[in-house]
């Protein structure tokens, strides 16, 4: 049956079939034994396996209906043998201590099953809340990278942004500069012209006048504002 049962898991990859298939042969056999009794009576040893085999491949609570259904047998075959339906091979004293140390057993097993699959739960639960701690402190990390990659682009927008402003004043100043000195310039060629005793006088593209300094007046003997847009070289300004 064993190698049977091992063939078909091999094949199926189904195990709780194949659990489900063991458990059924050995509950089989343990009542065939219960009403044989095996060498020199002996059986009974066997009896103690069940409760731990039927926790261990069909959980809690198949465990406890697998052990419930043999004990329930037991007592059924002892009540028959004892009304003389057929042969038993216990005394009364040996399956009331019989009955009285499987269910002992049972109740061990299923108390460390039930300890066991309670610690599985805890160890599960500590697991997820593990895994959602974790996934709490990945997102707080990315979301301080973050932060900080957005603060160092911010700096670094801002150390842009202040060497475009230092640029520009620079230029300003320099434009500044320039203005003056031109400035200055102008004001020297300004005295120049205005004192120097040569007429000066400048045209427009169309020949009239935009700038006469002050010489003009003496040799014209009209005012700058005379002359101003007026046509340059005509006999009533300059004679001729």
């Amino acid at each position: 049956a064993t190698v049977i049962n091992l063939a078909f898991y091999h094949y199926t990859k189904n195990f709780k079939a194949a659990s489900l298939f063991i458990v059924i042969i050995i509950y089989g056999l343990l009542t065939f034994l219960l009403v044989d009794g095996g060498i020199a009576n002996t059986a009974f040893l066997w009896f103690y396996t069940f409760p731990l085999l039927a926790f261990f491949l069909r959980g809690r609570k198949e465990g406890i209906a697998w052990n419930f259904l043999f004990i329930s047998t037991s007592i059924s075959l002892f009540i028959f043998g004892y009304f003389g339906l057929f042969r038993i091979f216990y005394s009364l004293d040996q399956a009331r201590q019989l009955l009285a140390s499987y269910i002992a057993v049972t109740m061990l097993a299923y108390f460390y099953e039930e300890t066991s699959y309670r610690n599985f739960r805890s160890l599960v639960s500590k697991t997820k809340e593990l895994e959602k701690l974790n996934q709490i402190q990945e997102a707080e990390a990315f979301t301080k990278e973050a932060q900080q990659q957005q603060t160092l682009e911010s700096v670094e927008e801002l150390e842009k942004t202040k060497k475009a402003v230092l640029n520009i004043l620079e230029d300003l100043d320099q434009e500044k500069n320039a203005a003056t000195s031109l400035s200055k310039d102008l004001a020297k060629f300004k005295l120049a012209v205005e004192n120097v005793k040569d007429q000066i006088a400048i045209t427009d593209q169309d020949g009239k006048v935009i700038f006469a300094n002050p010489a003009t007046t003496n040799i014209t003997g009209y005012e700058v504002e005379e002359i101003l847009s007026r046509k340059a070289g005509i006999r009533e300004l300059w004679g001729g």
